[in-house]
């Protein structure tokens, strides 16, 4: 237990640094979260977030995630994301997807039509590159929530569960960046563990650390995105252009 948490608390620097927010008068009363490591090694997570708009007329909401960590070494890492379905009130909604530095943005709401009042909305991605491999075991640390919310969260909950029994190494956080103050988890067995926060302020969030069988599911390793000097020097353009000669 003792390597997880040092190897955990080595592993904040990952999170994205919180930033100054505009105060907004809505809250979320419920984050709940479903991940799920399959066996390919992807995570399957499902978010149904409960939000209260009160009278304020909205469009929808914003769901940043990070996809690029720095390391203590000061390197990049890279995850990927990808977007299975939005729904808002049991009903598919529009959503516009988009990378903004060391985030990708799902915009969720139509852009013709407000809401005011009480939403649900459901967020269903998969996310490859964000299990961590050590020594005798490996690992998927993650921040449930994000720390990047303009608004309080009052109830956080979130159950990770994995293929096959192989959950040997707990823990968790909650709090602003690099917080190492404690969340509440229970574990009824090897395969699942539930977590969960209360009263996240804003700016605050949940980041959860499980450990497992080493060798359980493949680590996937997500590539740099390629830029523009990637395209012009691959061996495709380089031999057309030698041809064009």
């Amino acid at each position: 237990m003792r390597r997880l948490l040092l190897a955990a608390i080595s592993f904040l620097i990952l999170l994205v640094p919180t930033k100054a927010y505009a105060q907004e008068n809505w809250i979320i009363e419920k984050f709940n979260a479903d991940i799920n490591i399959l066996e390919d090694g992807k995570v399957s997570i499902g978010e149904t977030i409960n939000v209260d708009f009160g009278s304020l007329q909205k469009h929808g909401i914003f769901r940043d995630i990070p996809f690029i960590y720095s390391t203590q070494d000061g390197d990049k890492r890279y995850t990927k994301i990808n977007v299975v379905s939005v729904m808002a009130n049991g009903f598919q909604v529009p959503y516009e997807t988009s990378s903004s530095g060391d985030y990708i943005r799902i915009k969720i709401g139509d852009p013709d039509k407000t809401v005011s009042g009480r939403q649900v909305y459901e967020i269903e991605y998969l996310a490859s590159g964000v299990l961590n491999s050590f020594e005798s075991y490996d690992e998927f640390y993650w921040n449930v929530t994000g720390s990047v919310w303009p608004v309080p969260i009052l109830e956080t909950n979130a159950t990770v569960t994995v293929p096959k029994e192989g959950i040997n190494q707990l823990t968790c956080f909650q709090g602003a960046f690099g917080s190492k103050e404690k969340c509440i988890y229970s574990q009824e067995n090897d395969l699942s563990v539930n977590f969960s926060a209360d009263n996240l302020q804003i700016g605050q969030g949940l980041t959860v650390v499980v450990g497992y069988t080493k060798g359980l599911v493949p680590i996937i390793v997500v590539p740099p995105p390629k830029n523009i000097n990637d395209s012009l020097f691959s061996l495709p353009t380089l031999l057309a252009f030698v041809f064009s000669l």
